[in-house]
């Protein structure tokens, strides 16, 4: 049988992500019940952080020294990475003013970077930046009918001459995607190294519903991994219809089984502090943080960014 009549097979793969969806909701039911709908979105955003300190636990367990940022804006996962002892992080950012403003910065970290998109095969085509913010984290090179754009045309690589260039052919990998929609044209790309023993670990974010003209969905991603031998272990709530899903090869979920009891028992734990539910605490110190941090350099933004980050903000931790 051919690989893409394996990848047909829906079967096990729907069984498996509704599961994953009935688990999570399971997990932290008790904990969500009595907040107000603002202070639920703010729930939603820590189990984003509760997946994204989950995928680094996961990688230490499978061994993963080498890390593939696609979409990396300022490349927080690759700098994670290089900090807590991984050997090499590539991050890849399409939007020509994200990476000169952010992605190139984390280079001083040890960082490997490079301003191009990643698909499904190597070439150069227009990439959507929103008009009202050159930095946009949702500019991607799929389009949404309520948004006006302005173009420019971007060079397009696949993971698979990515990981060939960059990495050694025994390395143990992960891939980190996070890119506005496209998942499944960049996993296209890494046919090889998908059905390598070298990719262990995948954090992807997908969809429920279209948010971009001719995007794929959660179950096609999810329907092309598992033909790959992959299984998704966890997800996150960060937004409704969008989400973050952790994929392991099966062969390995076997050797973090106690990782993912300590992952389960953390989200059943997750509460929003003090801190977290005070409104006029949290825009005061969005407030604080906006006028201090112009300048990245400044040692004022520095522990601006380290008393937002006590105080919740995710960007700045």
């Amino acid at each position: 049988m051919s690989h893409t009549e394996k990848s047909k097979k829906p079967n096990h793969v729907e069984s498996n992500i509704d599961q994953l969806r009935m688990s999570v909701a399971t997990a932290i039911a008790a904990n969500s019940k009595n907040l107000t709908p603002n202070h639920y979105s703010r729930f939603r955003h820590k189990t984003a952080e509760w997946i994204d300190e989950s995928f680094f636990k996961i990688l230490k367990g499978c061994g993963v020294t080498g890390l593939i940022e696609c979409g990396a804006h300022e490349a927080s996962a690759s700098v994670n990475f290089m900090r807590t002892g991984g050997r090499r992080a590539v991050a890849i950012e399409a939007n020509p003013f994200t990476y000169e403003s952010k992605t190139k910065l984390t280079e001083q970290y040890g960082v490997l970077s490079f301003n191009c998109g990643v698909g499904g095969e190597v070439g150069e085509i227009d990439f959507y930046i929103p008009l009202h913010d050159q930095n946009a984290g949702n500019a991607s090179f799929l389009k949404k009918t309520n948004v006006k754009y302005k173009s420019k045309k971007v060079s397009v690589d696949t993971l698979d001459n990515i990981f060939r260039e960059h990495f050694e052919t025994n390395e143990a990998l992960a891939l980190w995607v996070d890119v506005e929609g496209l998942a499944l044209e960049v996993l296209k790309g890494g046919g090889s190294l998908l059905n390598s023993e070298n990719c262990l670990v995948i954090k992807v974010e997908v969809e429920s519903k279209s948010f971009w003209e001719g995007q794929s969905l959660a179950r096609d991603v999810d329907n092309y991994l598992t033909s790959f031998g992959f299984k998704a272990i966890l997800r996150d709530l960060e937004y409704r219809n969008q989400y973050n899903v952790i994929y392991v090869k099966d062969k390995y979920i076997d050797c973090i089984d106690e990782v993912l009891i300590d992952c389960w028992r953390e989200i059943s734990w997750l509460r929003l502090s003090w801190l977290d539910k005070n409104d006029g605490v949290r825009e005061f110190a969005s407030y604080i943080k906006h006028r201090l941090t112009r300048s990245d350099k400044s040692i004022v933004s520095f522990f601006t960014h380290k008393v937002a980050a006590f105080l919740g903000s995710k960007s700045s931790n």
